[in-house]
């Protein structure tokens, strides 16, 4: 019977609850009496309700609290399965180690409570949902062709069931690549890390502009280094973007496509190009972008670090971010006397990076009262300690103004 009259009292603060909201959000006067009145009226001084539904009912902005609280539960989760994944890493560990941390983490939080320990992750399965849902992707997935049937070319697939162009067999050398546009979409997520990967524009005077030489070079920005590309990152410098060949996929320089513009440009303001690489004719819309403090330059290959970051921060181990990973073992004779395949997918990246841009990040920090724009990215890196040029055929990355051919000496 009691616990029958303790329902109906729920019941009624709960549809007096939800009144109170109405009125709240139609803007209409609430007549304080006959609210508390009802409130009496409601309310058996017989009977009391416990704690957790009178904290239900009785103040409208509880529910404000309670999100926050829910927020609270889910960034412990969270917490919780990206440490026990960094000591999974540390020592090594399986997937059944890690559950096992995980579980006694839970043990600790939850402290018998059924529903926290409801929430809390209970398979591996469990866990790469909830880091899905945090805007973690898992790594694209590439079937590559290396057979003897033809040396020194190769094919790169996206299923396990397409066949090499060169040979007609399925791809044996499985690779894991992890996309650069995930990585950018994290970064700009932390305001902290936008800060560190902004330093280049806070010491903008040693390369912008600058006698550059009178400055202390302690930096890799410090010098000519960065002063031979200031128009990736001046705001007042205006340059035009490259285009990509749509048969070869060869990257045609705005260097050339300015000089072919003053004779075959069209009236609907396209420009009629001829691939310096397939002599392949087509029409492009020539399109122009500024200089963006915001825009981020990249050190390595396969590792990748942020040039525009501090040498101190940079040097660090988590500050290396690996795109890909390589299986050696795989590849013919057991030695990497390829790494064109691999790097394809990185090169191809960066250039729709460079070229199409990553959405309008909003970098949350001093930069964030300019203008939303595309997010682009060059690559300062040259090839090196590879033993043979034949081996590596050279990746063009765009730079603006020209193509540079990075090649092996």
């Amino acid at each position: 019977m009691r616990s029958h009259q303790r329902q109906l009292q729920v019941i009624r603060r709960e549809k007096l609850f939800k009144k109170k909201i109405a009125l709240i959000q139609s803007d209409d006067e609430v007549d304080v009496a006959v609210n508390s009145a009802a409130t009496n009226d409601a309310f058996d001084d017989s009977e009391v309700l416990c704690e957790s539904e009178y904290v239900m009912y009785e103040n409208p902005f509880q529910i404000d609290i309670r999100s926050a609280a829910e927020m609270s539960v889910e960034n412990t989760i969270l917490h919780a399965v990206l440490n026990a994944m960094k000591i999974q890493q540390e020592f090594s560990g399986s997937q059944e180690q890690f559950m096992r941390i995980l579980n006694y983490d839970r043990d600790l939080y939850c402290k018998g409570d059924s529903g926290l320990q409801n929430r809390w992750p209970s398979s591996w399965q469990s866990c790469v949902a909830i880091l899905q849902a945090q805007g973690y992707t898992e790594p694209r997935k590439l079937y590559i062709c290396l057979d003897e049937e033809h040396p020194f070319r190769y094919d790169v697939m996206d299923s396990p069931i397409s066949t090499c162009k060169y040979c007609g067999k399925q791809g044996s050398i499985p690779y894991y690549y992890l996309r650069l546009s995930d990585k950018i979409k994290r970064w700009c997520q932390d305001a902290m890390f936008c800060k560190k990967i902004t330093a280049h524009w806070r010491e903008k005077e040693h390369w912008l502009k600058a006698e550059h030489k009178n400055f202390k070079k302690c930096e890799i920005w410090d010098g000519s280094r960065f002063a031979e590309y200031a128009w990736f990152w001046d705001p007042t410098a205006l340059w035009h973007l490259p285009a990509l060949c749509p048969l070869c996929k060869h990257v045609v320089s705005s260097k050339y496509m300015n000089e072919v513009s003053k004779q075959n440009m069209n009236a609907n303001g396209t420009v009629s190009i001829e691939c310096p690489n397939c002599d392949n004719c087509f029409d492009h819309l020539l399109k122009s972008t500024r200089g963006d403090p915001r825009n981020i330059a990249l050190i390595g290959s396969i590792e990748v670090s942020i040039a525009t970051m501090r040498k101190s921060d940079r040097s660090k181990v988590d500050e290396v971010y690996v795109c890909g990973f390589v299986p050696s073992y795989l590849l013919p004779n057991k030695c990497p006397v390829s790494l064109d395949p691999f790097l394809e997918p990185l090169v191809t990246e960066v250039l729709d990076l460079f070229i199409n841009g990553k959405g309008a990040l909003e970098i949350p920090n001093e930069f964030k009262n300019m203008a939303l724009q595309a997010l682009r990215l060059i690559m300062l890196l040259r090839w090196q300690g590879f033993p043979l040029e034949k081996h590596l055929s050279g990746v063009c990355f765009y730079y603006g103004q020209e193509i540079i051919q990075h090649s092996l000496k």
